[in-house]
């Protein structure tokens, strides 16, 4: 009795017999790659310095602490370099062979670090989130996903004007520069990442919503011409008077120490200036209104000081408005524009 088979089944057949060759000729590269491999010899050795190319894709941003001065990155780190030893380009495979993480322990790959890293860690769940590509002439591709804290030396002093560029140093721990020279290749920047204390400009720009000027310095300055207005209430109702004064002092202080636990800083920020000027101005408002009240009715005297303290006080508070104005333009004209491969972070306005 003859066998009959099928025109789709002899297709499916002569697939799968192709695939597993395939998978068998991957194998005997792979292995036999690492026959004479040495994988405690960097290639070029004592022929020339080995070129490691970087890029990295951030995924997320999960901390930004000008507190702590330090930021944390969810990454993938991709390191590129070419290894002639692992070259296979005799004409039994063409293809590029993607390998698991267990074969980065078998051949040579670079002691990369993070000079100013704090806290890194590799992911591992599921599986470990790494795997090695080799290219037919040797050429090797080795990506991780992990997360690094890395320090940065945030001068908060013009907060929330400022801008903060952080850097990210990378060296090899054991070679010299003579050995292995780093060049950086990109920096790409997730688009879904999302701070609310910054705006993140980098190789992409990422825009923000919230903004601390309409957060606190808006309503303090309300606060002030709150107090201000008190200056034309009856200068004989002294009580009510010195409610206004009250509340925006009140306002103003409850406003700086909701900063202060937000955005703590060990060092004078633009932002407490502006809430001391406020209550230093709400505090002369107060001062006016002892001093009239204490020369009594509506005397000459008492009408002139009166007149005297409003103009300077409006005088002084649309001066106040501009100056930080014009500080907070020259600050801004300063930022780098995000097209260099770098991080920076510009508080939220």
């Amino acid at each position: 009795m003859k066998a009959h088979f099928s025109p789709t089944f002899l297709v499916l057949l002569g697939l799968l017999s192709l695939g597993l060759s395939e998978r068998i000729k991957v194998s005997e590269t792979l292995d036999r790659l690492l026959a004479d491999y040495d994988p405690r010899v960097r290639p070029n050795y004592q022929v020339e310095p080995l070129t490691v190319n970087v890029s990295l894709y951030v995924l997320d941003m999960p901390k930004i602490s000008s507190r702590d001065k330090e930021y944390t990155l969810m990454m993938f780190f991709r390191q590129f370099w070419k290894d002639e030893r692992l070259a296979y380009a005799d004409g039994s495979l063409q293809e590029n062979i993607v390998a698991s993480s267990g074969y980065s322990e078998k051949i040579w790959v670079p002691d990369t670090f993070f000079v100013n890293e704090r806290k890194a860690t590799f992911h591992h769940i599921p599986s470990p989130n790494e795997f090695i590509r080799i290219e037919p002439d040797g050429r090797i591709l080795r990506s991780v996903r992990i997360s690094v804290t890395l320090t940065c030396n945030m001068d908060m002093s013009g907060f929330p004007f400022d801008s903060q560029t952080c850097s990210m140093e990378m060296e090899s721990y054991g070679a010299q520069m003579k050995d292995i020279k780093y060049d950086w290749q990109a920096l790409d920047i997730s688009s879904h990442i999302h701070s609310e204390d910054f705006a993140i400009i980098g190789f992409k720009n990422v825009t923000e919503e919230a903004h601390l000027s309409t957060v606190f310095m808006i309503p303090v300055a309300m606060l002030t011409i709150l107090a201000m207005m008190s200056m034309w209430m009856d200068r004989d109702n002294i009580i009510a008077r010195l409610g206004l004064i009250l509340v925006g002092i009140m306002g103003v202080m409850c406003s700086s120490t909701i900063v202060q636990v937000l955005h703590p800083a060990s060092e004078t920020k633009a932002i407490d200036v502006y809430f001391g000027i406020s209550v230093t101005m709400i505090f002369f408002v107060a001062l006016e209104a002892v001093i009239v009240t204490k020369k009594g009715g509506k005397t000459q005297s008492g009408s002139y000081i009166e007149s005297i303290a409003r103009l300077a006080m409006i005088t002084a508070f649309v001066l106040f408005q501009v100056v930080i104005f014009i500080y907070a333009m020259v600050l801004k004209m300063g930022y780098p524009d995000g097209s260099e491969d770098m991080v920076l972070f510009v508080p939220n306005k």
